[in-house]
């Protein structure tokens, strides 16, 4: 396997420094310089809403403030990412609660995109449409499902 020089790293760690979010620096500084995980679980809760969900940019393509299932599967992710299992956390019972409330929810699962995503700037793999929606749900609720049975 390849290996990254010295100098590369340094040159990309200091781009990360100067550039990055401050949820990418603490997931940065967990992965490559010995930073913790209450970093991180400090910023992501900048990222999340009162109802327990997420939204507020925490998917840098989508700048829908209002929470989604499937930002709440990016957050479960990050959280697996650095290890953090304690499910009494606010973090994690913010995610139950809003997994078993929301809206954005049919019979068959969690949305994967929902309306109010197209009155924010978004990458336009995020634009709502309802059929293909139906397809895409398959692969959140399938997540979301497995993170609760785990």
């Amino acid at each position: 396997m390849k290996k990254l020089s010295q100098k590369a790293y340094q040159e990309i760690s200091e781009w990360v420094h100067r550039n990055a979010r401050p949820l990418d620096l603490a997931l940065w500084q967990y992965h490559f310089e010995n930073g913790s995980k209450d970093a991180v679980l400090s910023a992501l809760i900048d990222y999340q809403n009162s109802d327990g969900g997420f939204g507020n940019t925490i998917d840098p393509d989508n700048w829908n403030p209002n929470s989604t299932p499937y930002n709440a599967q990016i957050v479960i992710k990050m959280l697996r990412q650095i290890e953090f299992t304690d499910i009494t956390h606010p973090i994690y019972q913010g995610i139950f609660h809003y997994l078993e409330n929301t809206e954005h929810k049919a019979e068959y699962g969690w949305l994967f995109t929902i309306p109010s995503k197209d009155d924010y700037p978004h990458g336009c793999w995020w634009d709502f449409n309802a059929k293909e929606n139906t397809y895409q749900n398959i692969g959140t609720t399938a997540n979301l499902s497995g993170f609760i049975l785990r």
